[in-house]
C-alpha cells in the first residue's frame, strides 16, 4: 500500500486477496455447523438424485419419478460430474454459493465507491460492510435450501453494476456488455423469476435515466437489445422445452409450478405479513417455522430487533436525502420503491395494487408464479446495499468540510455508520450467525436401518419400483420409487376403499415390487396388517424401525390393462390374450421400447410417474402410424390407449428430451460463437 496526496492506493492483488479472505472466513462461520456435522439436508431444492448417474442430461429423474426442469441443469450437470461424495456436493455448492454472494458485491461496491471517495482504504471498507450486510439477510435465512433462488440472489449484484456502467458511457462496446447480460441472464435462469426480476430492474434503470437525463442512451438500448438476443440464444436449452410444453398443454407445463389450482384462502395465506413494514425489514415471509426464529421472547430484543432491520432502509433512504441530484441514487431510489410496491401489493394500502396484483396471480395462466409476492424482495436487499453504500461514502465526503482540531475525528462517523450497519444486519439475521436454524437446515446421515433394507432390495437385478413410506430419508434411494406423495392417495383411496383384492395386486399394479414402511408412522402401518400370515406380501427385513415388504409374484412395469385402466379389469381379464408384451427394454430414463402383439385395441400401463408430457409412438413395420398422449392411472403411473393390432413396436418417450437436446446443441454452438467472436475482438484490438 501507498499513500498519494491522502490517498491510500492498494493495489488489486490485495484487494481481491482480502475479498476472497473474508467471503470464505463469513461462509465458514454462518455454515460451520453444516461443515462439521455429517449427513446431507433434504429439503427444499436439496431433494434431488443422490444416487442418479453421472453425466445426465436427462429430463426425467428416474429415481425420484419427477420431471427435471432443463434450467436447473445449469447446476445439476455441474454437480453431477464432479466425482465426491454428495455430502461434500452439497458443502460444496453451499461454500461457492455464499463466496460469490459476498464476493460479487464486494466487487461491486469497491469499484463504484472508488470514484465516490477517491480514497482505495475507505472503499475497502464500505464494500466489506455492504458484502456483510447483503449476505446477512433474512432472506438468506428463508431460502437456504432453495439452491435456485439463493444462486440468483449471489449473481444480481453484478446485473445493477453492469447496468449502471452501461449507462456511464465509457469506452468498452456494448456488444461486450451483451454478451455479459446474455450470460448472467441464461446462469440466473435456473429460477425463471430471476429473469423477470433483472429484466425489470433494468427496465427501470433504463426509463428512470432516460427521464433524469431527457435523451435516449443509443449505446444503452444496443446492448440490452442484443443482450436480449444473445440471452435466447445461450437460453435455447430450456426455452425450447419451455415452449414446447406450453404450446402443447399450457394447463401442464413443465415450467407451472404447484399448487396447480390457487384459491383465495391460500392466497392469503401465503401473503399474510406482506405489509409495508414487513417488506422493508425482509420479514414478509409465511413460513411459520422460520418466522418463528426471528421472534424473540423477551420485549426488548424483539424492539432491538425490529429497530435494526430498519437500519439499513433508512441508510438507503439518507443516500436520497445526501445526494438528491445524483441520478444513478434517483434510479435506484425508483427501483427500490417499485420492488417494496410489489413485494406489499397483496396488503398495499391503495386498494388499486391489491386488486391488480390479486388479479394477476388468480386470473392468469403464469400468475401463479408469482404466488408469493414477498419473493420480489430478493432484488431489493442489494438496490437497499448500494444506496446504503452511497450514504456512508456521502457521510464520509462531508465530514471532511468539517474543520476539527484533530483530523482522525472526521473519520468517527464514518466508522460509527459501518458499524452500526454490521451490527444491524448481523441482529437481523441473527440465525445465520448463530447457526440456530431450529433444524431447518440440518444434515443427517442416512440411518444404519435404512442402509441394511437398501442393500437388500439392490441384491434384485429386474426393473421395478418401490415405494417409501410414509417419507423419503435424506439422499433418497438407489432405485426408482414412489413417495407417499403419490403412493397415500392411492392406497387410501383403493386399496383400502375398495378389498375385492389383496393388498400386493395394488402395489404391483403400478410396477411396484417393495415396500419400505417406517413403523412409527400410524398412517402407514395398519395398510400391512396381518401380512405374517400371507404369501403374496412377505415381509424380508425388519428392524426396529423399519419393514421391507416383498410382492411375491411377477411384477412388470409394462403391461396390458383394461380400456379404463383399473385393477378391477386387470383383475377380471386376462389382458395377455388380447395384447401380449413380447419384450421391452429402457434406453434411457426418457426412452422405452415395447414389442408387443395385439389382436383388439386395448390400454398399456406404463409404470412411470405420471407426466402428460410422456407420449407414445406407434410402429407398424417400421413405418409410424400413431402418436398417443398418456392418461393417467391412479394419478400415479401412465396409461396410453393403443388401437393398432397385429406385430406392433411402442416407442414411449418424455417428448421435451428431443427439444432439450436440439436447444442444448443450439446453446452450444452460440456460446462458442460468442466466445470465439470475443476473443477475435480482442486480439485485434490489441493489435
Amino acid at each position: 500500500m501507498t499513500e498519494i496526496h491522502g490517498n491510500i492506493i492498494i493495489s488489486k492483488k490485495i484487494v481481491v486477496f482480502i475479498g476472497i479472505i473474508l467471503s470464505v472466513a463469513l461462509a465458514s462461520l454462518i455454515f460451520r455447523d453444516f461443515l462439521l456435522n455429517p449427513g446431507v439436508v433434504g429439503y427444499g431444492d436439496l431433494q434431488w438424485p443422490y444416487y442418479g448417474n453421472k453425466v445426465s442430461t436427462q429430463l426425467w429423474s428416474e429415481y425420484l419419478q419427477v420431471p427435471v426442469l432443463p434450467t436447473q441443469m445449469i447446476i445439476w450437470f455441474f454437480l453431477w460430474n464432479i466425482p465426491l461424495a454428495p455430502a461434500l456436493l452439497e458443502r460444496f455448492i453451499y461454500m461457492l454459493i455464499f463466496v460469490l454472494m459476498f464476493l460479487s458485491t464486494f466487487f461491486v461496491v469497491f469499484t463504484l465507491m472508488k470514484r465516490e471517495t477517491e480514497n482505495d482504504l475507505l472503499s475497502l471498507v464500505i464494500a466489506c460492510t455492504a458484502a456483510i450486510a447483503y449476505v446477512l439477510n433474512p432472506m438468506n435465512v428463508y431460502y437456504m435450501p432453495h439452491i435456485f433462488i439463493i444462486f440468483g440472489y449471489a449473481l444480481f449484484p453484478l446485473v445493477i453494476y453492469f447496468t449502471l456502467e452501461l449507462w456511464q458511457g465509457n469506452k468498452v462496446k456494448p456488444q461486450y456488455y451483451a454478451i455479459i447480460f446474455g450470460i448472467l441472464l441464461t446462469i440466473i435462469s435456473s429460477d425463471l423469476r430471476w429473469p423477470v426480476w433483472c429484466l425489470l430492474s433494468i427496465a427501470v434503470l433504463f426509463a428512470t435515466l432516460t427521464a433524469l437525463k431527457n435523451s435516449i442512451n443509443k449505446k444503452f438500448l444496443t446492448a440490452i437489445a442484443l443482450g436480449a438476443f444473445f440471452t435466447l440464444l445461450l437460453s435455447s436449452f430450456w426455452l425450447f422445452p419451455f415452449l414446447d410444453s406450453v404450446r402443447s398443454d399450457p394447463t401442464a407445463s413443465l415450467y407451472k409450478p404447484t399448487p396447480e389450482t390457487l384459491g383465495e384462502d391460500l392466497y392469503g395465506a401465503l401473503n399474510q405479513h406482506t405489509s409495508i413494514f414487513n417488506s422493508m425489514r425482509f420479514q414478509s415471509d409465511f413460513w411459520e417455522p422460520t418466522r418463528q426464529l426471528f421472534i424473540p421472547e423477551n420485549g426488548f430484543y424483539l424492539a432491538l430487533f425490529n429497530c435494526a432491520g430498519l437500519i439499513l432502509p433508512a441508510l438507503a433512504l439518507t443516500a436520497l436525502i445526501l445526494n438528491p441530484r445524483d441520478k444513478r441514487i434517483l434510479a435506484l431510489s425508483v427501483l427500490s420503491l417499485i420492488i417494496i410496491i410489489l413485494a406489499s401489493a397483496p396488503m398495499f394500502p391503495l386498494r388499486l395494487i391489491s386488486e391488480i396484483y390479486h388479479n394477476l396471480v388468480l386470473n392468469t395462466d403464469f400468475g401463479i408464479y408469482f404466488r408469493t409476492a414477498y419473493k420480489s424482495l430478493l432484488p431489493l436487499s442489494f438496490v437497499f446495499v448500494l444506496l446504503a453504500s452511497y450514504s456512508i461514502s456521502a457521510i464520509y465526503n462531508k465530514s471532511k468540510h468539517f474543520k476539527l482540531s484533530n483530523r482522525r475525528l472526521g473519520f468517527l462517523p464514518f466508522v460509527l455508520v459501518c458499524s452500526v450497519l454490521i451490527t444491524a444486519a448481523a441482529i437481523n439475521s441473527w440465525p445465520l450467525l448463530t447457526g440456530n436454524l431450529n433444524g431447518l437446515f440440518k444434515p443427517e446421515l442416512l440411518s444404519n436401518e435404512y442402509q441394511k433394507a437398501y442393500d437388500v432390495i439392490s441384491l434384485d437385478d429386474e426393473y421395478f419400483l418401490t415405494m417409501l413410506l410414509p417419507s423419503v430419508p435424506n439422499g433418497g434411494a438407489p432405485f426408482p420409487y414412489f413417495n407417499s406423495r403419490y403412493c397415500m392417495p392411492y392406497l387410501n383411496e383403493s386399496a383400502m376403499a375398495n378389498r375385492t383384492a389383496n393388498l400386493s395386486d395394488y402395489i404391483s399394479f403400478v410396477g411396484v415390487k417393495y415396500v419400505i414402511v417406517n413403523k412409527i408412522a400410524n398412517e402407514v402401518t395398519p395398510f400391512f396388517e396381518g401380512t405374517d400370515n400371507r404369501n403374496d406380501l412377505k415381509s424380508i427385513y425388519e428392524d426396529h424401525n423399519l419393514t421391507v415388504y416383498k410382492v411375491n409374484k411377477k411384477v412388470n412395469v409394462i403391461k396390458a390393462v383394461g380400456p379404463n385402466g383399473t385393477i378391477e379389469e386387470f383383475l377380471e381379464k386376462n389382458y395377455e390374450d388380447s395384447a401380449k408384451v413380447v419384450n421391452y427394454s429402457q434406453v434411457n430414463p426418457t426412452l422405452w421400447k415395447i414389442n408387443l402383439i395385439s389382436k383388439e385395441p386395448f390400454m398399456l400401463s406404463f409404470a412411470q410417474g405420471y407426466s402428460p408430457l410422456w407420449e407414445a409412438t406407434i410402429y407398424k413395420d417400421g413405418n409410424k402410424v400413431n402418436t398417443v398422449k398418456p392418461t393417467p392411472i391412479y394419478n400415479i403411473i401412465n396409461g396410453f390407449w393403443i388401437d393398432d393390432v397385429g406385430n406392433i413396436e411402442v416407442v414411449v418417450r418424455y417428448k421435451l428430451q428431443d427439444w432439450f437436446e436440439t436447444g442444448l446443441l443450439v446453446s452450444g454452438i452460440s456460446f462458442a460463437a460468442i466466445m470465439i467472436y470475443t476473443f477475435y475482438d480482442w486480439r485485434k484490438t490489441k493489435r
